[in-house]
């Protein structure tokens, strides 16, 4: 077997560590971009030189790790459903949606739970959050009604994308329309739709609001669409893939190397281009990454990197805590009479080093808890219909079975 994968003996599940590493690199983004940072770091240069340079720059930026996730989600997400109806000439809808199910809800619930109960307890007197917020968030409305928990928006535009994308497959297969011609032309639509609604948006409102100008699920279905069709190439293209990237990748990588650059130079809550613009062309940058990435995986040892790559197979629930520890920390910190926003550099290092540290070990120990205990019961009662025991007799394609379940 190729040394990128790993299986689990107990689920037949193969995982590819190319792509574990990419959502590392993704839920890293994110978490740095979240990092509280110095005062001084956008006001005294030499403070910026030693210490709060890179950090202000990734913090500038950082936030195009969901964009990546958005991506990826998408290509594996409908990975899923390729190799379904490849296997059968149809898909089990419900059966999809309930294994979605199992991996989001149970560790996003038990988020909600134990956060409102902190907040009701312990921390009553430092958050008054009405419980309405936690039902938003629990409801999958924040990105337009608002909620407890800001970072919870990126789930939201996921959440109602894995409904949307079943019911066009179901209506594809319908009509004998799961072709390259219809996922193009419902990418367009959805890429100039996006920014039409994102240029409005930034017109009507053109006082910085992230959830307003980046967060509704209309404004980044594109990004998500982009993923399946790279999905539906590499199934189903794959050597035409392979061909056009061999020859083009010389360009095609500097180039989105560059555009993705752009974000860390411009700060997202200053230019409108960012909100506009920015958000289509990432997820077109990160599509040429991933899919290099995947052909050149046997090149680029770091993809093989156990530390990096384990942190991508706990990336969900990182990615859900990392917040909440960043909250909580900070007022320990308050608490404990250190002033925040910091103003001393140890002390910034202290907190830094803290909340990177927590934030991995709460999205590792609520991965082992609540995630893959029900990622097994899953797999008991609503086996997938993709399942690598079940196409590896039929399935010719290599690469979309090393694929196969690695959203799981």
């Amino acid at each position: 077997m190729n040394k990128t994968l790993n299986q689990n003996p107990a689920s037949g599940f193969v995982r590819n560590n190319t792509l574990d590493f990419i959502r590392a690199c993704a839920v890293l983004l994110v978490i740095l971009n979240h990092l509280y940072p110095l005062v001084s770091a956008k006001s005294d240069p030499m403070i910026k030189k030693l210490v709060g340079f890179g950090f202000y720059v990734i913090n500038t930026g950082g936030w195009i790790g969901v964009d990546l996730f958005f991506v990826l989600s998408g290509f594996l997400v409908s990975g899923l459903l390729f190799k379904e109806h490849h296997l059968s000439g149809k898909i089990d809808a419900a059966r999809f949606l309930i294994r979605r199910g199992f991996k989001i809800y149970p560790s996003f619930i038990a988020l909600l739970l134990i956060t409102f109960i902190l907040e009701r307890t312990f921390l009553k007197s430092d958050f008054s959050f009405a419980n309405a917020a936690y039902l938003k968030d629990l409801f999958f409305v924040h990105n337009y009604l608002g909620g407890r928990w800001a970072h919870t928006w990126s789930l939201d535009v996921e959440e109602g994308f894995y409904f949307l994308l079943t019911a066009m497959f179901l209506i594809c297969i319908r009509f004998k329309k799961l072709t390259l011609k219809t996922l193009v032309i419902t990418y367009l639509t959805l890429l100039i739709s996006g920014i039409a609604f994102r240029l409005a948006a930034n017109i009507q409102h053109p006082q910085y609001d992230f959830l307003m100008h980046f967060g509704k699920t209309h404004f980044r279905l594109d990004s998500l669409l982009l993923g399946v069709i790279l999905s539906y190439l590499l199934n189903y293209r794959k050597e035409a893939l392979g061909s056009f990237i061999s020859t083009h990748q010389k360009w095609m990588l500097p180039v989105a190397a560059l555009l993705l650059s752009l974000n860390f130079l411009l700060p997202y809550w200053e230019y409108n281009i960012v909100s506009v613009v920015f958000l289509s062309t990432n997820a077109a940058c990160f599509g040429v990454l991933l899919m290099a990435a995947l052909y050149k995986k046997e090149h680029v040892a770091i993809f093989n990197n156990r530390t990096i790559s384990f942190i991508g197979q706990n990336s969900y629930c990182i990615y859900l805590w990392h917040v909440p520890v960043n909250v909580y920390l900070l007022l320990a910190f308050k608490k404990a009479g250190i002033a925040t926003p910091f103003t001393s550099v140890p002390q910034w290092l202290l907190y830094a080093a803290c909340y990177i540290g927590l934030s991995l070990a709460a999205g590792i120990i609520f991965t082992e808890i609540i995630e893959k205990p029900f990622l097994k019961i899953r797999e008991t009662f609503f086996q997938s219909k993709s399942s690598p025991r079940a196409i590896e007799p039929v399935i010719e394609n290599q690469v979309a079975l090393e694929l196969n379940k690695h959203l799981a």
